[in-house]
Order: C-alpha cells, then structure tokens, then sequence
C-alpha cells in the first residue's frame, strides 16, 4: 500500500492506493469497489468540496476519481513526474 486516505469525518469510509495501480475503496462493511489506475501511483489527496479523489504517481499526469467512480486524467504542463499532492482546506484547489 502506497497512501491511504480517510473519506469521512467518522473514519467509516477510506481509499487505499495498492502497489498494483489499484484504488481500494472501503465502507464500514468492507470493501465496496476497486479499480486501477493507468500508471503506478505515488499519492492521493480528498477534496471534500467536489468529493473527489486525486491520484498523482509516475506519469505527468493528475487522475480525479469522480463520486460515482469514473476515472478522469489532466496533463500536467511540466514534463515532471509528481510525487504527492496536497487539497488546500480553505479553497478546495490542489
């Protein structure tokens, strides 16, 4: 495991970035859904105000999983890879 994020203010919900490119979600209950990441992973930051998830590793690349689990990507205008990322509490920008 990578980087492991807290969801909920009851720390009843959580999302975990695997080595094997994978994000495990995690309820109460157990796990709820799994699903991987074009390239390996290095960090993953929760923004609260859009209820995103963002995942940043070893591509130029900033990867937002959305609330209902669609996986979407932005180029990065540096050539750079990132390795972590931060939500500012008070703004909601990362």
């Amino acid at each position: 495991m990578h980087a492991m994020q807290i969801l909920s203010d009851d720390y009843s919900k959580a999302a975990f970035l695997c080595e094997d490119r994978s994000i495990h979600f995690h309820a109460k209950y157990g796990q709820h859904y799994s699903t991987r990441v074009p390239s390996f992973g290095r960090d993953l930051a929760y923004a609260p105000f859009s209820a995103d998830l963002l995942v940043v590793g070893s591509a130029p690349e900033v990867y937002r999983c959305a609330p209902v689990y669609q996986l979407e990507h932005s180029n990065s205008r540096l050539s750079t890879k990132f390795i972590w990322v931060v939500v500012r509490p008070v703004t909601g920008l990362s």
